[in-house]
């Protein structure tokens, strides 16, 4: 797959200055021992590994290392927090900030639980979000492998966006270091220290989570509702990348809701575009983590219920705020389908699938359903770039095929023996299986967990199954919720039950055994 690397931003500055690759070696690389120079690193880097500034020959003198505001740059710039000397800082930061860290308990030293700074406008904690030497491991890691995995944007938002606000910012430093942790343990299920780190950097970052959202006084500033979102989608990810099938990630995400509904209410207090840009970021983020998670009628697993909000059947608002498209990518008008059909579905009778006539209101709704599918052009559906990606086709085609099964699922429970709707379906089926692979190959494969699951749901040939197991253990995500995937339609492909079939037999499945299984 053709995936952009984002260009390292954690070299030394020296390498940095002579154009040079830098091993990244702490605290001096390999270059600059060969070459007998001093090495230096930027801010961020010294505040976040705990490095001794040294002398710093491309930057003004560096605050101390006691001094909890090195390296934070303005929480709105794009790019890495850049330095700032001791002599161009307020005064009053310092004596402000001094007073604030002194009142701070000594539970809350000891644990290194991140609190909201004013004077800074964002989380800190005492000793700072990189506790252990792992955590430069799982750093180096979301670097490299899980953040550009997370989104379809060829920019990879999840690291050129969110890094440059973590370096100075503790909970959502700890989010990101845990979501990491839990990727990398799925290819080291044994390595203790990797363990270690990342329930630590977790539990961290719940702590901080549960301490600020325990503070209504502190949420009332928008910037905090910001970060506070960001953090619980981070711990979303986390959690269903770790494979958590106890409905905790659904918990996480519900909290998320309530600090959605009150950013949307004072977005016209957001003024920087930097700001409004995080906003579009984290709002479309959790749109498509509630709409990818819509792979039953609605409702039916009271644990994994998320509820539709309107602005999800009508993703336009996200439009001006700068992200438009950082995880729908062109698809907004097929993601709000998903929701309108997961109700229809979840208005249904647990009636068979056989010999009934449908009530004629739901029949209208269905005809109406199936016509927004049929009359969408997808040849207009707006790209975020000029340049539409590679497989942009295909992966809007295989969309449209999974509304559709999802749809003719959606009327009644779908008998396995029922012959004839089977018979409808397989078409379908074998154009969307056929496609799948060449999804996969594409950046658009961060997307393709809804409509796997949707379609593989439906799959009765032996062979189309086994295409489905196999791209789901077998792709370079290496994430064990891709793993559980395929074992949780191979349960539902080896139910006995006739209405095993389909999102609505993925919901009996679920509920039988207890499963609240998590789409990122």
């Amino acid at each position: 797959m053709n995936r952009r690397i984002p260009r390292t931003r954690t070299g030394c500055l020296c390498c940095r200055q002579r154009k040079k690759k830098c091993d990244e070696t702490k605290p001096q690389c390999r270059a600059c021992t060969r070459n007998k120079l001093k090495c230096a690193w930027p801010p961020h880097i010294v505040r976040i590994f705990g490095l001794d500034s040294g002398p710093q020959i491309l930057d003004d003198a560096l605050p101390r290392e006691r001094d909890l505001t090195r390296g934070f740059g303005h929480p709105e710039t794009k790019n890495a927090p850049a330095s700032t000397s001791s002599s161009a800082r307020p005064a009053s930061m310092d004596s402000n900030l001094s007073s604030d860290i002194a009142d701070r308990s000594p539970d809350e030293r000891e644990n290194h639980i991140a609190s909201w700074c004013s004077e800074l406008k964002t989380f800190v904690s005492p000793r700072r979000a990189m506790l252990l030497p792992e955590s430069q491991v799982l750093l180096s890691h979301y670097l490299d492998v899980t953040g550009p995995k997370l989104a379809p944007a060829p920019d990879t938002p999840f690291v050129s966006w969110l890094l440059p606000v973590a370096y100075s910012d503790d909970l959502l430093m700890n989010g990101i270091l845990a979501l990491s942790g839990g990727h990398l343990l799925y290819k080291l299920p044994d390595s203790h220290a990797i363990q270690q780190a990342t329930s630590r950097h977790y539990s961290l970052a719940v702590q901080s989570l549960h301490r600020v959202l325990n503070n209504e006084s502190t949420l009332l500033e928008p910037l905090v509702l910001i970060r506070v979102a960001l953090a619980i989608v981070i711990l979303f990810h986390y959690e269903v990348v770790s494979g958590h099938l106890d409905g905790s990630p659904f918990t996480h995400l519900r909290a998320g809701r309530h600090l959605i509904l009150r950013l949307r209410n004072c977005r016209h207090q957001l003024t920087s575009s930097a700001e409004r840009k995080l906003f579009g970021f984290v709002a479309e983020v959790y749109s498509y983590i509630v709409l990818s998670n819509s792979i039953t009628p609605f409702n039916m697993n009271c644990n994994r219920t998320l509820i539709y909000d309107s602005f999800l059947q009508s993703l336009d608002d996200l439009r001006d705020l700068g992200a438009f498209g950082v995880m729908f990518s062109g698809f907004h008008s097929l993601f709000e389908l998903i929701s309108s059909i997961s109700l229809f579905g979840g208005e249904q009778e647990a009636q068979p699938s056989t010999g009934t006539s449908l009530p004629l209101d739901r029949y209208e709704t269905y005809n109406q359903l199936k016509m927004r599918i049929d009359h969408l052009d997808i040849s207009t559906i707006e790209h975020p770039d000029t340049e539409v990606l590679p497989g942009h086709s295909t992966a809007l085609g295989v969309f449209r095929i999974a509304l559709l099964v999802f749809l003719e699922t959606a009327v009644s429970p779908f008998s396995k023996h029922d012959s004839v709707r089977v018979h409808h379906l397989q078409p379908l089926l074998d154009r969307a299986v056929h496609d799948l692979p060449g999804m996969l190959a594409s950046n658009y494969s961060c997307l393709l967990m809804w409509p796997i699951m949707v379609i593989g749901s439906c799959l009765m040939k032996k062979e189309q199954r086994n295409l489905i197991t196999h791209l789901l253990i077998h792709n370079h995500y290496l994430m064990r919720n891709t793993a559980q995937a395929s074992v949780l339609l191979q349960l539902l492909w080896d139910d006995p039950d006739e209405y095993a079939f389909g999102p609505y037999g993925l919901g009996l499945l679920m509920r039988r055994h207890g499963l609240h299984y998590g789409v990122i």
